[in-house]
């Protein structure tokens, strides 16, 4: 997925097996904010497709979200220098991170 033209990045991913034929799943993709969202979607569907994920939520993020968020003194590769340091961080059963 990280190679897709135009994503940014991805975060949040969850998979389960929702019975004994359908795998589920829910993704967050960051993306420029030049790009045709429903191609990246339709390019995430078809790898996690493969994957065996079989009944996909996809949400979409533009670039423009993080500038947003992050307000007018953090830049967009601050907010998404600490989104990937976030997906780095080992979390406990009870909450917590390492």
């Amino acid at each position: 997925i990280q190679k897709i033209e135009g994503l940014i990045s991805y975060r949040d991913p969850h998979f389960w097996r929702h019975s004994a034929s359908i795998v589920a799943g829910t993704i967050h993709i960051q993306v420029t904010s030049d790009v045709l969202e429903q191609r990246i979607v339709q390019q995430v569907t078809g790898i996690l497709k493969d994957a065996g994920v079989n009944n996909l939520t996809i949400q979409v993020e533009k670039e423009a979200y993080f500038q947003h968020m992050s307000g007018l003194s953090t830049g967009f590769h601050d907010v998404l220098a600490m989104t990937k340091q976030m997906e780095s961080m080992k979390y406990c059963k009870d909450g917590t991170y390492i």
